[in-house]
């Protein structure tokens, strides 16, 4: 199964989840740029539902381990204030 389940998130106990996202245009280019993988080439309509969704089950597992969630926004030029701001999470 891909994932997480809630008994996992439990087991695990993280002290804290991040959530990396990037914009739907941003991910719908980055998609329509990469050989290296096979994917469903979806509209960014249908990625920004997704991202949606996604987000939920952050929040619905951090409220489960009763962990903050941090959001952390990957959108093109920003690599290094995404990684800077996912390392000070976990030094």
């Amino acid at each position: 199964r891909p994932g997480f389940s809630f008994e996992d998130i439990k087991t695990i106990a993280p002290e804290q989840i991040a959530y990396i996202s990037v914009n739907e245009h941003d991910l719908h280019g980055r998609r329509l740029n990469d050989d290296t993988r096979d994917r469903d080439i979806l509209p960014p309509e249908e990625l920004a539902e997704i991202q949606m969704r996604d987000e939920q089950t952050a929040m619905s597992f951090g409220a489960a381990a009763g962990s903050p969630v941090r959001f952390i926004s990957n959108n093109n030029g920003e690599l290094e204030q995404a990684v800077d701001e996912f390392c000070s999470l976990i030094q």
